[in-house]
């Protein structure tokens, strides 16, 4: 496998490409190599989803080229033509991992915020989201219109957008972002958003059998223990500041016992679920 790096570039984000935002130069990739690379050929490569080739460029790289940016022309770039990556070998090493992404269309073309491979935790308590203070990059992007003078999310409990056209995903779900030209007339774009882990306190105490009725009837499942792991490592103890001192139910183990995850200690353990033992009571969304 190779060991060099992916590309990257700043006119991507959150896996997207807007054409209305490239420069005339066309779009920007960035690559990171060591020093040992120094006098060998370096060629770049943008190929669509297929894997076929569209351009590619290559180039000798100096002794003091470690840190490379080359541009590819914006004919490559039209709106709603789908996905693609740009990948590139330097000497006999490669090829790197890809930069993949798709190309959106327009400011009114759908836009997709898919974060099932991040498995991106997000915490919700009485219906507001509450989020680590660590907010990972991936739930933010910027969509602006030129003359807009303002912007409105028709669902803000899926996405908030600022005056300025930068969009903040909050939950799994769809809305609608529109933005308000200076003579009155709107134009807007769908937006969804899918691959959020989200875990939500449905009641302050229940018993283990009543838990898992409240999160059936709502069509939502019990935590399981990797999903108490998750939420650990990007919360901690956090949680505490929102929750009382009382562990939350998870998935039965079996022989009378299930998952539970403290908000304050942020311990996960297997405990009786015998005796009428009650905990808070969460469910997975």
């Amino acid at each position: 496998m190779s060991n060099l790096n992916a590309p990257s570039s700043q006119h991507t984000l959150a896996g997207w490409l807007n054409p209305d935002q490239l420069p005339p130069q066309g779009a920007a990739i960035d690559i990171q190599l060591e020093s040992v690379h120094a006098g060998e050929e370096l060629t770049v490569v943008l190929a669509d989803a297929d894997g076929t080739q569209l351009a590619s460029k290559s180039l000798p790289v100096n002794h003091n080229d470690q840190n490379i940016t080359l541009r590819f022309a914006s004919q490559f770039f039209t709106k709603g033509s789908g996905k693609l990556k740009v990948y590139y070998t330097v000497g006999k090493s490669g090829p790197s991992a890809a930069l993949e992404f798709d190309i959106s269309g327009g400011f009114t073309g759908g836009h997709v915020v898919d974060l099932s491979a991040q498995r991106v935790p997000v915490f919700y308590h009485n219906g507001t989201i509450k989020l680590p203070k660590n907010l990972p990059a991936q739930m933010h992007f910027a969509r602006p219109l030129t003359g807009a003078t303002g912007y409105k999310s028709s669902n803000a409990s899926v996405a908030t957008v600022d005056s300025a056209g930068n969009v903040s995903v909050l939950r799994n779900g769809s809305t609608t972002i529109t933005a308000t030209l200076a003579g009155g007339s709107k134009e807007q774009y769908s937006l969804t958003v899918t691959g959020l882990v989200g875990l939500e306190i449905l009641a302050s105490s229940a018993t283990l059998s009543n838990a898992e009725k409240t999160c059936k009837a709502l069509g939502m499942r019990m935590p399981r223990q990797s999903d108490f792991a998750l939420f650990k490592s990007a919360y901690g103890s956090q949680m505490g500041e929102w929750l009382p001192d009382l562990a939350i139910w998870g998935e039965a183990i079996g022989a009378g016992s299930a998952w539970t995850f403290h908000p304050h200690t942020a311990v996960i353990v297997g405990e009786s679920s015998e005796n009428g033992a009650l905990r808070q009571v969460a469910g997975m969304n």
